[in-house]
C-alpha cells in the first residue's frame, strides 16, 4: 500500500497519531478481557516479535471497565514511527535517520497556553482523590516488584538554577494509591535536577505523562545537551511548538494535549 498522498501536519498528543497508524491498519484492537498481571505483557511481547507486528490497544482490562491501554506504539514498525516523526509511511529505516537528523536541527520552544484551556485538565483529582491504582499499570514480569505506570512515558523536571525544563524516559512502579517511586539513572538530567533540589534542602517538583504523543516518548528518550530542553526539540521535529500549561502545583511547564499527568515532589 502506497501513502504518497498522505499529508502529515504538525500536531501534538496520542489521538492523532492513534487515528493515523489505525488507518493505515497498524493497531490491533484485543476486545477479550484481559489481565494486567502478566497477561497484556505477554501479549503485546509477542506482538513485537513479529517484524512489523502491530501496536496492540487493550479495550477490555480486568478490574478496570472502561479503560484502555496501548503496548508496543513503535514495536518493529518503520511506518509507525515515520507517523510519529511527522512523515508518510513507506520510507526506510535509513530514509528516517536521515529525516530525523535533519529536522533535529530545528528547535521551537514551547507554546504556553492557558491551564484551563489544556485538554488534559479536564478531569483533575487532588489530595484525598489521587488514587493512582485506578489505572490499568500492568505487571510485567514475574519477579517484578510491582505494577509498572511508567515505561512508555515522560517525566519532567526542572533544574533550579537555570530554569531548564528536561524531559526524559524512566521506569515507575506503583507504590501506593499516591505514591509512585521512578528509577532515574546515575548521570541522567533528572537525577541531577532532583539532587540539585534536594541539596537546596527542598523536595523536587516533577511530573510523569502517560498516554502520550509518540514524539514526546522518542524525544524523552533520547540525550540532549543538558542545557537544552527537549520541548524544543519536540517543536522543531514537529514541525510547530507544542502547547504547554504551567502547572499550579509544581510550576512546571506540561504538555496540554496529554492524556494523563501525575505530579508532584520528589523527596
Amino acid at each position: 500500500m502506497k501513502h504518497e498522498r498522505m499529508k502529515i501536519e504538525p500536531y501534538d498528543g496520542l489521538g492523532t497519531w492513534l487515528e493515523k497508524a489505525e488507518h493505515i491498519g497498524e493497531i490491533r484492537r484485543i476486545k477479550a478481557e484481559v489481565d494486567p498481571y502478566l497477561e497484556m505483557a505477554t501479549i503485546a511481547c509477542l506482538a513485537q516479535h513479529e517484524v512489523g507486528g502491530p501496536a496492540i490497544l487493550f479495550e477490555n482490562i480486568k478490574g478496570h471497565p472502561g479503560q484502555r491501554a496501548l503496548f508496543n506504539p513503535f514495536g518493529t514498525s518503520v511506518n509507525r514511527l515515520a507517523l510519529a516523526l511527522r512523515e508518510v509511511p513507506d520510507k526506510s529505516a535509513l530514509d528516517l535517520v536521515k529525516i530525523l537528523k535533519e529536522k533535529s536541527k530545528t528547535r521551537i520552544p514551547p507554546k504556553i497556553t492557558p491551564a484551563a484551556a489544556a485538554a488534559v485538565n479536564q478531569n483533575i483529582d487532588r489530595g484525598d482523590k489521587v488514587d493512582v491504582t485506578k489505572f490499568p499499570a500492568p505487571h510485567f514480569w514475574p519477579l517484578d516488584g510491582g505494577r509498572y505506570i511508567g515505561t512508555c512515558d515522560s517525566i519532567i523536571s526542572r533544574d533550579p538554577e537555570s530554569g531548564r525544563v528536561n524531559l526524559g524516559t524512566y521506569r515507575q512502579m506503583v507504590k501506593s494509591k499516591n505514591e509512585v517511586g521512578y528509577y532515574a539513572s546515575p548521570g541522567k538530567d533528572t537525577k541531577l535536577d532532583r539532587e540539585a533540589w534536594w541539596a537546596m534542602g527542598k523536595p523536587a517538583p516533577v511530573a510523569a505523562v502517560y498516554g502520550l504523543d509518540p514524539l514526546e516518548f522518542m524525544i524523552s528518550s533520547t540525550s540532549y545537551p543538558k542545557t537544552q530542553s527537549e520541548y524544543d526539540y519536540w517543536g522543531g521535529i514537529n514541525g510547530a511548538a507544542i502547547e504547554v500549561f504551567e502547572s499550579d502545583v509544581t510550576g512546571l511547564l506540561l504538555p496540554a494535549n496529554a492524556e494523563i499527568i501525575a505530579e508532584g515532589w520528589s523527596y
